[in-house]
């Protein structure tokens, strides 16, 4: 295995006032325990803001509203929403994004907006669990990447900047990853990103327009001694 370089962050402009500065969802400046365990950065202002992250080609940040309808684009796909028992409508794409959004406000942390270039690409971060979750509250990762950037290595790049986003700045503990037993893509993801399969924690749940679904689990947790992820070539 080898370790790849961490990914990097701007810092965010320390005008309030200014046009990048709205142009941001920005959590509450007020530290906050995260209910789940671990907790998030203690925000004094909008100066010590550390978002865009940046890999090696991609860009992972808040949502804005203008990417409202790039994300209802995306979901309106019937092959990349065919895991999920097809498309969604533009009010549940909606919905989706001011769950993201809310979730950043609260927490720190999310599922960010993916772009290269400035091209919107899809969505990548942790999420805490929804109340009813048959696993109990818990941190997922989670990524969707619009058709087109499909099988460039984009999925493994921008989960794996969020997934030590999450466990080094955040201090999230044990992040959950979970997929179908027949979404092989998915699975590959999480084994170049060096997850543990954890047959004993997988579910089944109500899935929406997909009926009953079963979820196999992979789990991570912070490397030891290093804050870095560790990915397999």
């Amino acid at each position: 295995m080898s370790a790849r370089p961490p990914p990097t962050y701007a810092s965010a402009s320390t005008d309030p006032t200014s046009a990048s500065a709205h142009s941001w969802v920005k959590p509450h400046p007020r530290r906050r325990l995260h209910p789940l365990g671990g907790s998030w950065l203690g925000f004094s202002g909008v100066e010590n803001l550390v978002f865009p992250i940046i890999t090696r080609r991609l860009v992972l940040r808040p949502w804005r509203e203008a990417d409202r309808a790039d994300l209802a684009a995306m979901n309106a796909d019937p092959e990349v929403m065919a895991d999920l028992g097809g498309p969604l409508g533009r009010a549940e794409s909606d919905a989706k994004l001011d769950r993201f959004t809310a979730a950043y406000e609260r927490y720190g942390f999310c599922r960010w907006a993916v772009e290269r270039d400035g091209e919107f690409l899809g969505y990548a971060g942790v999420m805490p669990s929804r109340p009813d979750h048959p696993l109990g509250p818990h941190h997922e990762i989670g990524w969707r990447l619009v058709r087109t950037a499909w099988g460039q290595g984009y999925a493994t790049e921008a989960a794996g900047a969020a997934l030590r986003d999450a466990q080094s700045r955040a201090g999230l503990g044990e992040v959950l990853a979970y997929t179908g037993p027949d979404n092989h893509r998915s699975q590959a993801v999480m084994d170049r990103l060096g997850l543990r399969r954890d047959p004993a924690h997988d579910f089944e749940a109500s899935a929406g327009r997909i009926g009953r679904r079963r979820g196999l689990v992979w789990v991570s947790h912070p490397s030891k001694g290093s804050e870095e992820l560790v990915f397999r070539a």
